[in-house]
């Protein structure tokens, strides 16, 4: 009996994880929909699509880890709001730029590579 309610326990507090997670996806869903229409709206303003930058210095996995959630938030504004066309996807910079390719960049920033350090 101890175990099945310890199973049960442990069942509700994963289920209740789970809402309090999908709610806050909600809530910055919301938010992200929320922006892209104000930003769409603005006179003279087109917007394009989505950027990002890696972190710095992070390992290679963590920086294809962020691409890829850019990648997959792109997709769902677009799914979200079919109206806008948003056929950019900015990501990577000179060091990271193959990986954001990969991940399915459509512009890259590889300014340093071409010009050098600013330094």
């Amino acid at each position: 009996l101890e175990r099945k309610m310890a199973e049960m326990k442990r069942k509700m507090e994963e289920a209740e994880a789970e809402a309090r997670r999908r709610e806050e996806l909600a809530k910055k869903q919301a938010a992200l929909r929320e922006a892209a229409a104000t930003i769409a709206a603005l006179p003279r303003i087109q917007l394009q699509g989505l950027m990002t930058m890696a972190p710095w210095d992070a390992p290679a996995g963590e920086i294809q880890a962020v691409f890829r959630r850019t990648h997959a938030l792109a997709d769902w504004l677009q799914a979200a709001m079919p109206h806008l066309a948003l056929p950019w996807l900015s990501m990577g910079m000179t060091d990271d730029f193959e990986l954001a390719i990969a991940a399915g960049a459509t512009h890259v920033r590889v300014g340093r590579a071409i010009f050098g350090s600013r330094t």
